[in-house]
């Protein structure tokens, strides 16, 4: 702990601040990233759900022939 009368406080203060920004700005990237990554595979999971949602219409439009068991 640096005395609040020294010569030095403000400086200390100064630095203290300059890193107290320095890991705000790192956490809020990491946070930004994290998200991007979450909205990144949330649209790929839709994209995919929208594929085999396509893939089935196309191959239940081309049967001809249908064959119902009750």
């Amino acid at each position: 702990m640096i005395d609040a009368q020294s010569s030095c406080a403000t400086q200390a203060k100064a630095l203290l601040n300059s890193i107290k920004k320095e890991m705000d700005k790192q956490y809020n990237d990491i946070i930004a990233m994290e998200k991007e990554k979450i909205r990144s595979d949330e649209r790929i999971k839709s994209a995919q759900i929208k594929a085999i949602k396509d893939i089935a219409t196309a191959y239940f439009e081309r049967q001809t022939e249908y064959i119902f068991f009750w």
